[in-house]
């Protein structure tokens, strides 16, 4: 039987059984997107993570 993929590491896109909350992704419609990583990519505490840059739309924005 497989088992579930439990999160995907923003960073590596690795799957991973010990998430760590790295940030949060604004949207512009719906809830904001938690970003995750393992513990292998996962920056320090206290550390400020850039946001992740979404798609260009056609226009450049």
């Amino acid at each position: 039987m497989n088992r579930p993929i439990d999160y995907i590491c923003s960073i590596c896109h690795r799957e991973t059984d010990d998430p760590v909350v790295i940030g949060h992704v604004e949207r512009m419609s719906g809830p904001p997107f938690t970003r995750i990583a393992c513990p292998d990519c996962a920056p320090p505490p206290d550390t400020e993570v850039p946001p992740e840059k979404g798609p260009k739309y056609p226009d450049g924005n």
